[in-house]
């Protein structure tokens, strides 16, 4: 996860630099994730997932290689080593916004040292 989340966001940050339709897109599919996310609790919202990243890739083609990078070293984590089934197939914008909360917290140094232990 951290590996594939850190090379999109690096990259959004370096297509943002370089054409601020990106950054008007990005903010476009922020919209249309928040409204998917209001509703994704009564159903699949896997239609703004695919909004968002269409919404972005319309603008700038190149952003469905950062996608691609992302989710390929996402399930390479859920399915080589955690060998669980990722959310995103049942809950698309809950498991995107836990994975950038956990990117976040593995960035300030909370997630590296494994699961805590149960005083005994």
């Amino acid at each position: 996860h951290f590996i594939g989340t850190t090379g999109f966001v690096l990259y959004l940050i370096y297509l943002i630099s370089k054409d601020y339709w990106v950054a008007a897109a990005l903010v476009g599919a922020l919209f249309i994730g928040q409204v998917g996310f209001r509703m994704e609790h009564k159903q699949n919202t896997a239609w703004a997932l695919f909004g968002m990243i269409g919404l972005m890739v319309w603008v700038d083609p190149s952003v469905l290689y950062g996608v691609l990078f992302a989710y390929f070293w996402a399930w390479i984590g859920h399915f080589l080593i955690e060998h669980n089934r990722p959310a995103t197939f049942t809950y698309p914008l809950w498991s995107l916004w836990g994975d950038f909360r956990m990117w976040g917290e593995m960035l300030m140094g909370r997630r590296w040292t494994g699961p805590e232990r149960p005083a005994s």
